[in-house]
């Protein structure tokens, strides 16, 4: 995967793959808002910026990743589920206008992968008196297998979304979360 501003090349086409990490922006008036309008705003331009470069070529994928809370409430989330809700609108939104140029926007969205520094990060923030490993069991009851996706597993579709074997799908959010969302 590459970042904004820089392109993965695969076969003949230029890819990018547009993450959430948060950008320069403007901080929020209130606290409160903070997640929403960063992740949000760092998709946007993101987003955007990413189409200048590859409109050129009338080809390519924008892809970014949500999460879970984008469809259902969660507690002790702040601003971050409603964030992911406006990056899946923005990825419909976005595709409506590119589709037309040949560029693709596309989401991802996975259940916790434990193996990542972000869900450790969220565990000490939300820790309610369970280990880590407890965390994770919670974490794979939710879904249907019972288990977790791996980021391997995730790594896999975001492959298979930029190739042209996805080419018929645009302005969709793939819906990794092994169950636990039934759309």
């Amino acid at each position: 995967m590459a970042d904004a501003g820089r392109g993965a090349q695969v076969g003949s086409e230029r890819r990018l793959t547009v993450g959430s990490r948060p950008h320069e922006v403007e901080p929020p008036a209130r606290a409160e808002d903070a997640g929403a309008e960063a992740g949000t705003t760092s998709y946007f331009l993101t987003a955007r910026m990413a189409a200048r470069r590859i409109v050129a070529n009338k080809s390519g994928v924008i892809m970014t990743v949500t999460a879970l809370p984008s469809r259902t409430g969660t507690t002790l989330n702040g601003g971050y589920g409603p964030a992911m809700a406006a990056k899946e609108a923005l990825t419909r939104d976005l595709s409506a206008e590119l589709a037309p140029q040949g560029i693709r926007v596309v989401g991802l969205r996975p259940h916790g992968i434990p193996e990542t520094p972000t869900m450790k990060d969220v565990f000490e923030l939300k820790r309610s008196g369970i280990t880590y490993e407890q965390f994770q069991e919670y974490l794979a009851r939710t879904t249907h297998p019972r288990r977790v996706m791996t980021l391997a597993e995730v790594a896999n579709v975001a492959v298979f979304m930029a190739s042209d074997k996805a080419s018929g799908m645009t302005g969709t959010t793939v819906n990794l979360t092994m169950g636990s969302l039934d759309d």
